[in-house]
């Protein structure tokens, strides 16, 4: 073992090595992206032994690029297997064949995997997703639904299957089709049967995606939809990325350093809001409205002070507004030096995590659900999944099926004698109260039942519950 872990380390070494002398010969560069007179030079990729490179269809370069590949073997030792290497023209090549033949290697066409991803595919392509697709139908198999209760496979949803298209979702938006296709899958897997079976899906898939302590399950809904982009080879992606940032940087304040990267009206800095909406009438007729926390932020013999400048005077009814405005932002916090920091609004100390902003989304929880009195019981999940049903009175009770179009006689089976209902068959119907009753009974609790199922559970809560 010891020999093997200085082999891959040894390796990785002539790997580095390799990457320093691809980085520091200048002649195999690749411009990416000119914008405002800049651009990104990119000469190689490299992960574990895999390694990517750029260069232009050029005969002096490729052979310049034969020349170090061969000083790498000489020093080495190790051999490149040109058999399993690709030379991947982009846009016409018309000396692709003398290329293919200096090189030694087969010729490659986009798109092309690598690390697991379509480099090169359309954004908007919809075939590129197949592979996920046929991955969560082979991990949802039909003897997988034979097997598992409904707990286990909530469980299998929430471990697997939902992460299943994040990796890809770092290069490309995904279409709505196929979120909704994934969606469907994830919905059949949990309510349905065997093959063509057909199940009834006892609670709406928007209820099931609530967060637990909100009556549902916790699955996080796949709304990984996405604006439709329009630029090629992932740019979209970032586009779409972008218009997010109104609604995420409603949750972000900032910690003001040199203050060259805020916006003194636009960002939060000195409050909860920002001063273009605690101030707006100020905001009109400011001489700058662009202008940066640094450029109004002045220091005279280490006293700070705020040169922000009006087109025209203060009125006498924005006196208020201007005193207003002066106290807040020479009442807020400011260092004067280093970086800018940007802060999460929610849990300042603990910063930014994924699952605070996606309770942000979700939004408040305001109904009152006994979560825990079904979830954090030590009774097998096939029970706790019957209990939620159960609480959100869905299950397959005489009313509910008459719902759904199934005409059957509406009346308790049990007495014979009231219409069945989940809280009926549960908490009222007599059979079930003598069943209350003498369970109340061996553990000597006097006990007056509610009328609803959730609410018995939620009489649970207390001290009652823990026992």
């Amino acid at each position: 073992m010891k020999g093997r872990v200085q082999k891959e380390r040894c390796k990785w070494m002539l790997m580095e090595q390799n990457s320093v002398v691809l980085t520091k010969v200048w002649y195999l560069r690749f411009d990416v992206g000119r914008l405002e007179g800049r651009s990104l030079e990119v000469s190689h990729l490299l992960f574990a032994d895999d390694t990517l490179i750029f260069c232009d269809a050029d005969l002096d370069q490729v052979l310049f690029l034969c020349m170090i590949l061969i000083w790498f073997e000489v020093v080495s030792g190790l051999k490149i297997n040109l058999g399993k290497s690709e030379l991947v023209p982009i846009g016409m090549v018309h000396n692709l064949d003398l290329l293919l033949n200096l090189l030694g290697c087969k010729q490659g066409t986009l798109p092309m995997k690598y690390l697991g991803l379509p480099m090169g595919a359309k954004c908007k392509d919809k075939l590129i997703w197949n592979p996920i697709l046929e991955k969560i139908e082979r991990r949802l198999a039909g003897w997988k639904c034979l097997y598992l209760s409904k707990g286990g496979r909530v469980t299998l949803i929430k471990s697997t299957l939902f992460n299943l298209p994040t990796y890809f979702l770092s290069l490309f938006s995904i279409p709505a089709s196929v979120a909704n296709r994934i969606e469907k899958l994830q919905r059949d897997f949990l309510w349905g049967g065997i093959g063509d079976e057909s199940k009834f899906h006892l609670v709406k898939w928007s209820t099931v995606c609530t967060p637990i302590a909100s009556g549902g399950l916790g699955i996080r809904k796949g709304s990984w939809c996405t604006r439709p982009t329009n630029g090629p080879y992932s740019v979209g992606l970032w586009k779409n990325i972008s218009r997010g940032w109104p609604t995420f940087s409603c949750h972000i304040l900032y910690d003001i350093g040199d203050g060259s990267r805020v916006k003194f009206w636009q960002d939060r800095w000195c409050g909860e809001t920002s001063l273009i909406v605690s101030y707006p009438e100020l905001f009109r007729f400011c001489r700058d409205q662009e202008v940066s926390v640094a450029e109004v932020m002045k220091f005279d013999n280490g006293i700070l002070f705020w040169d922000v400048s009006f087109f025209r005077g203060v009125h006498a009814w924005e006196l208020e507004a201007l005193a207003s405005f002066i106290d807040t932002i020479y009442g807020a916090s400011v260092r004067g030096l280093g970086e800018d920091k940007m802060c999460w609004k929610s849990v300042r100390e603990k910063g930014f995590t994924v699952r605070d902003y996606y309770n942000l989304l979700v939004g408040p929880n305001d109904y009152c659900f006994p979560w825990k009195n079904i979830w954090k019981q030590k009774i097998p999940s096939r029970v706790a999944f019957f209990v939620w049903t159960v609480a959100l009175g869905k299950c397959l009770t005489i009313d509910n099926l008459r719902r759904r179009k199934v005409w059957i006689l509406d009346w308790c089976y049990m007495c014979k004698c009231n219409e069945e209902s989940v809280d009926h068959l549960f908490l009222q119907c007599p059979v079930a109260m003598d069943m209350w009753a003498m369970v109340f009974g061996l553990f000597g609790v006097s006990w007056v039942m509610p009328q609803y199922v959730v609410g018995l559970l939620a009489c649970w809560q207390g001290s009652f519950g823990r026992h």
